[in-house]
């Protein structure tokens, strides 16, 4: 099974939260994971906004290092129509 990561449950990989350890474990479990262009446009924004920016710069580091191995979605308007049939 392949897991779709939306932007939330990918923010918990690098911010730590009191449920931060749960999606992460979800998000580990699976080598392939798929994430939209538009989640990556909201982690990035959201770890410059919630970090300071010492630790911003190193949590868009390992992002940008585990987005190496996502599937990234287009979002045109064929893709959201399917998704809208499941």
């Amino acid at each position: 099974m392949t897991l779709y990561a939306d932007a939330s449950a990918l923010l918990k990989r690098y911010i730590e939260e009191r449920d931060s350890v749960r999606p992460d474990e979800l998000l580990s479990s699976d080598p392939q994971l798929v994430t939209s262009r538009v989640s990556i446009v909201e982690v990035r924004r959201n770890l410059a906004r919630l970090l300071p920016a010492s630790q911003a710069t190193a949590a868009r580091a390992a992002f940008a290092e585990d987005l190496a191995s996502f599937w990234i979605v287009e979002l045109d308007a064929a893709t959201c129509a399917r998704g809208n049939d499941r």
